[in-house]
This record gives C-alpha cells, sequence and structure tokens, in this order.
C-alpha cells in the first residue's frame, strides 16, 4: 500500500484533511491513526473546521493522540464557533458530562 494518497498538495487544508480520513479509513493506504490525527492538525491549524472537529474526537477518545479532554474541548470550540454541527453537539456534551470543562476558555 501508499504511505500517502496520490495527486495531492500536502499545503492544502483540503488535501490535508482527506489525507486524514484516508488515514482514519485505510482507504488507498495503510490506517494509521496516529498519521490521521497529524493530517487532522495541520488542516485545522489552517481552519478547516471538519477536520479540527475530527481531532477534538481523536482527543476525546484517545484515537492517534493521548486522551486529552483539554485538547478536546480547544479543538472542537475552534469547529463549533465556525458552525460545524457534530463539533457543536460535542461541546454540548462536553459541557453536559464536565469534560475539558477548564479548558473551554482557551
Amino acid at each position: 500500500m501508499r504511505s500517502a494518497p496520490p495527486s495531492s498538495s500536502p499545503d492544502d487544508p483540503i488535501d490535508q484533511f482527506n489525507f486524514g480520513v484516508r488515514y482514519t479509513t485505510g482507504f488507498g493506504v495503510t490506517q494509521d491513526n496516529a498519521l490521521a490525527a497529524r493530517w487532522y492538525r495541520k488542516a485545522g491549524q489552517q481552519g478547516h473546521a471538519v477536520a479540527q472537529s475530527n481531532l477534538g474526537v481523536c482527543y476525546v477518545q484517545g484515537v492517534g493522540v493521548p486522551a486529552d479532554a483539554s485538547l478536546a474541548v480547544f479543538w472542537s470550540l475552534k469547529a463549533g464557533v465556525q458552525g460545524e454541527v457534530t463539533a457543536q453537539c460535542n461541546l454540548g456534551y462536553f459541557y453536559h458530562s464536565g469534560t475539558g470543562s477548564q479548558s473551554a476558555t482557551r
């Protein structure tokens, strides 16, 4: 299997997000949750809301990264303020359950 998807730009946030999805699912590449989280982070740092939301899920579940509730809230909040509905739902759950509640003001 390939280690990176063909015909894409590693600097484009949409391609970075798509790399993350491919590594999460193993579509066309060897599944690797740590690489998925890295690609989600790269896209998220460029403002890609769904990548930010997915990275928040990675952190709350400890998939590909060490579990960290504060970072889960941080990335979900970045996505949520952009209108990403899944992140908003996750934030509602986090606030209801007290998950990462000290980090919401970052």
